[in-house]
């Protein structure tokens, strides 16, 4: 890896996000929405249309919004024609690529409680998304991070504690104390 090649991908709240070097300078920005977690699921292993992708949550818009950071031009892109709406505060993202079906999986934590799981799919050269299951995960339910290798998806539950369940959408929803 060549540390001048690094980038940093930022949420700058009602700035947007911004793509910075390692010196801290932004190379690009996309202050169209009001950023409040960042997730860059870069798996080689996923097709061209899924691959390198900055998924981040719209925080005014309660929705996660799915762009592609064009280096060449140093520009960020919307390529899914719908952002995948989630109608709550989004407390945290995170993605999962399934070993099983070389899938994408972005989990969304809600200020409601629930841990929702999408799929997000090519379609028509774009991106598109669908939920596939929706989990109780508990009042307060905040950040979340992703062991693509064990198939499990870890949360934070406010005042209670780490939780993890099962990262394949088919899976039981039974979580387990860390």
């Amino acid at each position: 890896a060549r540390p001048s090649n690094s980038l940093l991908s930022v949420a700058a709240g009602e700035g947007g996000l911004e793509i910075n070097d390692l010196a801290g300078q932004r190379v690009a920005a996309f202050d169209e929405v009001e950023v409040g977690f960042v997730e860059v699921p870069d798996r080689s292993s996923l097709p061209e249309t899924l691959n390198r992708l900055v998924l981040v949550s719209d925080q005014r818009a309660g929705a996660v919004r799915a762009l592609r950071f064009d280096a060449g031009n140093r520009k960020l892109s919307e390529v899914a024609p719908q952002p995948l709406r989630i109608d709550d505060e989004i407390t945290g993202l995170c993605s999962y690529v399934s070993p099983l079906t070389n899938k994408l999986y972005p989990f969304v934590s809600t200020g409601q409680g629930q841990l929702e799981q999408w799929e997000l799919f090519s379609q028509a050269q774009q991106v598109a998304g669908r939920m596939v299951r929706r989990i109780a995960a508990g009042k307060g339910v905040g950040h979340c991070a992703v062991d693509d290798a064990h198939r499990r998806v870890y949360f934070s539950e406010e005042s209670v504690g780490v939780w993890s369940v099962a990262a394949e959408p088919e899976s039981d929803t039974a979580r387990e104390a860390v």
